[in-house]
């Protein structure tokens, strides 16, 4: 069973309790409430950060009251590349956007921006329009 008693204010198995439990065939992290999220450093992680190094990110124990079972998590980086914030579609590359008949606010704004678009009808009970390339 879970410690009734925490010593530290975020470790509380009940913070963030969903009301209905989830099915037994469920995943853990479904199954379980998070009771605490450490950082690297911190104690309860030094073992953890020895073995990882600069891949550990957090760890987290989480609690499962259906089965009486505490779990030690560890979220790591497994992968890093190069990453720029903003728009990451080129201004002349052409998208291809799906518009419903009935989205005709939306529809004008595109045309608005600069696009331009074919009808298309799907088993004759709703459509959509296309369109091609919007410049800025």
């Amino acid at each position: 069973m879970p410690p009734t008693a925490h010593p530290h204010k975020n470790d509380s198995p009940t913070q963030g309790a969903a009301s209905a439990p989830a099915p037994e065939n469920s995943t853990i992290s479904a199954r379980t409430v998070i009771g605490a999220t450490m950082q690297p450093g911190q104690k309860g992680t030094r073992g953890l950060l020895r073995s990882y190094g600069d891949q550990l990110v957090c760890v987290r124990y989480r609690y499962d009251k259906a089965r009486g079972k505490r779990y030690k998590t560890v979220e790591l980086i497994i992968d890093e590349q190069d990453w720029q914030q903003g728009v990451t579609i080129p201004p002349d590359k052409r998208v291809l956007l799906e518009i419903g008949f009935s989205e005709e606010e939306l529809r004008e704004k595109v045309k608005a921006s600069g696009g331009s678009g074919t009808r298309k009808r799907n088993s004759g009970r709703s459509g959509s329009v296309q369109f091609g390339v919007i410049t800025h």
